[in-house]
């Protein structure tokens, strides 16, 4: 015996499992549907995988990953599928609701292989929805990212009109110092302005004053004077 034989070798390659693998098939009854292929190319199976995903968890109950990707990798092959196999292959995991899974799956396939688009018509409301929500989700996204924008932009206007309010109530404050500043200035200056007339008439009254006492004193004299020269008359 060669003892490579059993090193990676598959179920394909094992008579004794082909062998029993034929003996299953021939003894179970399988839907007519079956006899039909099934080109994968034409399948989208993007959309397959989560009906065999929600169909794995009702059938068991729970979630069960290994299963889901393992059934996915049996479509994913370039090989002529055998929905026969398939059911077989699963037995071991869904037990009699294999039978039920693989026709419902297989129907699926023949319809979507069918489809424009590769999908079944069965699905094609449900993807539809998912599309919607997936756009109205976006949408509500959008929505608020534009909320938070407009809030945003309208928090900076608010601050910039806070702060030109700000500036000009400065401007306008520093602007009436100034004028207080001025006016001040201009008060002092017509203060001092009138100080300086009035001492300047002071002066000039207090000179003429003078003027008339230095008069007055000149008409005395003359007038001893002339007193003198009628007496020595």
């Amino acid at each position: 015996m060669d003892g490579g034989f059993f090193r990676g070798t598959s179920v394909t390659q094992d008579s004794r499992f082909s062998n029993k693998e034929k003996k299953m098939i021939q003894s179970l009854k399988f839907p007519k549907n079956f006899s039909k292929t099934v080109d994968i190319k034409k399948v989208k199976l993007d959309v397959i995988k989560p009906w065999i995903g929600k169909k794995v968890t009702h059938i068991l109950q729970f979630d069960d990953e290994v299963l889901v990707q393992y059934i996915f990798g049996m479509l994913e092959t370039d090989e002529t599928i055998c929905p026969k196999r398939m059911q077989i292959n699963i037995a071991g995991f869904l037990g009699e609701d294999a039978a039920s899974f693989m026709k419902e799956l297989w129907k699926l396939l023949l319809n979507a292989q069918n489809s424009i688009c590769g999908i079944p018509d069965e699905l094609m409301e449900e993807t539809k929805r998912t599309l919607r929500k997936k756009k109205e989700e976006q949408e509500r996204i959008q929505q608020e990212l534009q909320k938070i924008s407009n809030r945003h932009f309208a928090k900076q206007n608010e601050n910039q009109i806070q702060n030109h309010n700000h500036n000009q109530n400065e401007m306008n404050q520093n602007e009436m110092n100034q004028n207080q500043i001025i006016d001040g200035n201009t008060n002092s200056n017509l203060n001092t302005l009138k100080n300086s007339s009035i001492t300047n008439l002071t002066e000039r009254e207090n000179s003429n004053s003078s003027i008339n006492t230095n008069n007055n004193e000149s008409k005395i004299i003359k007038t001893k004077r002339k007193s003198k020269s009628k007496s020595k008359s």
